[in-house]
C-alpha cells in the first residue's frame, strides 16, 4: 500500500482530512511524531530541533541593503548553513524511516523528502483565502482580523519552511503534487475517499 503525503493550508480541513484517510486504510498517522524521531537520532532535545522549525518559519526575504550586513556575518552564516543541513538530514532520515511501512505523513516537507518513491502519493488540500479564515473563525472563536492574521501568518511560515530547507521550493507548485483539491468545493469526506482511492490504486 501506498505512503500517502498531505501538505495543508491552515483551514482548508487537512487535518480532520488526514486522520479520515488515515483511519479508512489503517496505517498509522504520522505528524508531530517526525520531530521527536528527529531529534532521538541527533541524540538532542526536541526543544532544539523546535527552534530551528520556527527559525524557518521567521525567514524573511533579504533586500539588497541587507546583503553588506550578511558578509559581515558570513561567518555565523557558515554555521547557520551547517545546522540547516544537520536538521535536514535528522528530519529526512526520520521520514524515510517513518515511510518504511504504508503511512499518513502530515507536513515536514515529506512531499520533497519521499519525492522519488513509485509508491508514494502526495497530496495538497487548499482552499480560497476566504473559506479558510471563516473556517478558522468558527474552530477558533477568533475576530474577522485575528482569523485572517493566523491565516497569513500560517501560509508565510509554511512557505518560508519549504523555501529554507528544500532548495527554495515553491509549497504551493502543482508539479509536486499528484493530487490538489479544493475543499471549499469538495467536503472532508469526498477528498478522504478521492485520497484513499488514489493510494489503493498504486497498490
Amino acid at each position: 500500500m501506498a505512503v500517502i503525503t498531505i501538505s495543508r493550508e491552515l483551514g482548508s480541513e487537512g487535518d480532520l482530512i488526514a486522520q479520515k484517510v488515515s483511519e479508512e486504510l489503517g496505517v498509522p498517522l504520522v505528524g508531530r511524531q517526525l520531530i521527536e524521531e528527529a531529534a532521538r537520532r541527533a541524540g538532542l532535545p526536541q526543544e532544539i530541533l523546535d527552534a530551528k522549525e520556527r527559525e524557518a518559519a521567521m525567514d524573511r526575504s533579504f533586500s539588497s541593503s541587507d546583503m553588506v550586513g550578511l558578509l559581515r556575518r558570513s561567518q555565523a552564516g557558515r554555521r547557520q548553513q551547517l545546522e540547516d543541513a544537520l536538521y535536514t538530514k535528522y528530519m529526512t532520515e526520520a521520514v524515510i524511516a517513518a515511510a518504511a511501512s504504508a503511512c499518513v505523513i502530515v507536513g515536514r516537507g515529506s512531499q520533497f523528502i519521499l519525492r522519488d518513491r513509485r509508491d508514494a502519493l502526495h497530496v495538497h488540500l487548499h482552499a480560497p483565502e476566504e473559506v479558510r479564515i471563516a473556517r478558522v473563525m468558527r474552530a477558533e472563536g477568533l475576530s474577522r482580523a485575528e482569523a485572517e492574521k493566523r491565516v497569513r501568518a500560517s501560509d508565510l511560515e509554511r512557505s518560508n519552511y519549504i523555501k529554507r530547507y528544500f532548495n527554495n521550493a515553491s509549497w504551493r507548485n502543482p508539479d509536486y503534487y499528484d493530487l490538489m483539491i479544493d475543499t471549499s468545493k469538495i467536503s472532508p469526506e469526498v477528498a478522504a475517499a478521492m485520497i484513499v482511492l488514489a493510494a489503493r490504486s498504486l497498490g
